[in-house]
């Protein structure tokens, strides 16, 4: 019986080492990972957008999460953008003015509206 209780201490023992040989790599792996996201985010020139705090590329003139300015722009890139907008408003219309009618149809062939 007391040697059943030594060897029970001693499994105890080697199985506590083990959990924490585990715990140390797992938490230097950790660190390692921490460490290369900050050198990417560094080499990245990363850009944190002012409304939202998403990181985002230098390259980037709008943040991809929430649209807002990142940077100034120049005149062409003012009327680019502008431009931009305008045709994707253009198309919101039309595709709204498409669906209106698709919805006016199946009415109409359901006898709803003559």
């Amino acid at each position: 019986m007391v040697q059943s209780a030594s060897t029970s201490g001693i499994i105890t023992g080697i199985i506590i080492v083990i959990v924490g040989i585990i715990f140390i790599s797992f938490v230097r792996k950790i660190g390692k990972t921490q460490k290369k996201i900050k050198e990417n985010i560094s080499g990245y020139n990363a850009v944190k957008c002012p409304n939202c705090g998403n990181l985002t590329g230098t390259l980037n003139s709008l943040c991809p999460n929430c649209g807002s300015r990142l940077r100034n722009f120049s005149e062409k890139e003012e009327k680019e953008l502008k431009d931009e907008e305008e045709l994707r408003e253009e198309q919101s219309i039309k595709d709204e003015i498409k669906r209106l009618e698709e919805k006016k149809q199946l009415e109409k062939d359901k006898g709803e509206i003559e």
